[in-house]
């Protein structure tokens, strides 16, 4: 919050602690929740249908919006539209749950088009987010991003051009339950402690500090330091898509 929103300095504003609106969605009021300007109580699983609702109003279809929707009232939800339709510059940062509940990678796909319709009213941005212990995950979707214009489920098998294939083909997570591959390259990742089942025995070749893997076979490992340690040995791509220039990239 002292970085991206309540504390942070505005462009657009003279006073960003007092006149800057935080709007916080929540299953649970969090501690989060009780400083901000708006707090959204959400039924579990409700993302999807709440995402889509918020869409609807800002094109002017809130005739079709019922009076309740995953526990939040049309009220609340015309109330939010607005504020986020009149605002010079808001910015929609999600979690990791969004993608974990009912409707996963579609709940992403939802409000990456709620930023697009804000787009059409205001300027506005969408950050995903960083998972805590699992260190630089979106750089890794930032790079892959700028070489071949997909972020993830890049397939290089052909020739080594680039292939996308949507979630449900050439991911990991895919490639691993089809028991396709027989060996694998793990840089600064955790499959041991994320992927269940848990990743099979294959053969793999780990680049990462000692204490961060879990549980997977290791037949060759490449410790390296931990990243933000101010000795510029890594290219760093922060949670807000801007790379760290306080170092330099380093063979």
């Amino acid at each position: 919050m002292s970085r991206y929103t309540t504390y942070a300095d505005g462009y657009f504003l003279d006073n960003a602690f007092r006149n800057r609106k935080v709007i916080v969605v929540d299953v649970r009021e969090t501690e989060t929740a009780k400083v901000a300007d708006e707090f959204i109580r959400i039924k579990p699983g409700g993302d999807y249908a709440v995402l889509s609702s918020l869409r609807a109003i800002l094109r002017g279809k809130s005739d079709m919006i019922p009076e309740s929707v995953a526990g939040v009232t049309k009220t609340q939800l015309m109330q939010v539209a607005e504020m986020c339709k009149t605002c010079s510059f808001g910015a929609l940062f999600f979690g990791v749950g969004l993608t974990m509940a009912k409707g996963k990678y579609k709940n992403v796909r939802n409000a990456i088009e709620l930023v697009d319709d804000l787009n059409r009213h205001t300027k506005f941005t969408l950050t995903p987010p960083m998972r805590g212990g699992h260190w630089n995950v979106y750089g890794a979707n930032e790079v892959m991003s700028w070489m071949t214009g997909y972020p993830f489920a890049v397939d290089f098998c052909r020739g080594g051009v680039a292939f996308y294939n949507p979630p449900g083909e050439t991911t990991a997570i895919d490639v691993l339950a089809r028991k396709e591959c027989d060996a694998g390259m793990i840089i600064a990742s955790d499959p041991g402690g994320a992927i269940s089942p848990p990743v099979p025995v294959w053969s793999s070749c780990v680049i990462s500090p000692p204490y961060c893997h879990r549980p997977v076979r290791v037949d060759d490992h490449h410790p390296c330091r931990p990243p933000d340690t101010g000795r510029g040995d890594r290219y760093r791509c922060g949670r807000d898509g801007i790379p760290d220039g306080r170092h330099s990239h380093q063979d």
